[in-house]
């Protein structure tokens, strides 16, 4: 590991937890996507009950992978930033 991914990690340890619901995420992508490889092919309300709902959460893991991402993002911008001078003790 470099020290600056360690530094990451000890200033926001949750990003531990963050990169492994993603990995999860990806993994349940593509589990559904062997399971149902037509499920892009169709729109939803031409398939079945369960096709639809595999199409319902291939939408949502993608949304939250987006928001994963953009947290990660913002962690970034914050350990950027210099702590401020005014400490209040």
């Amino acid at each position: 590991m470099s020290p600056q991914k360690l530094r990451r990690l000890v200033l926001a340890p949750e990003l531990l937890l963050v990169d492994l619901t993603d990995a999860g995420l990806v993994a349940l992508r593509q589990a559904l996507r062997v399971e149902h490889p037509t499920v892009d092919a169709f729109p939803a309300a031409q398939g079945s009950q369960l096709l639809c709902q595999a199409a319902r959460v291939l939408r949502a893991v993608t949304r939250l992978r987006r928001e994963l991402t953009r947290y990660r993002a913002a962690v970034d911008q914050a350990i950027r930033q210099p702590p401020p001078d005014d400490f209040p003790f």
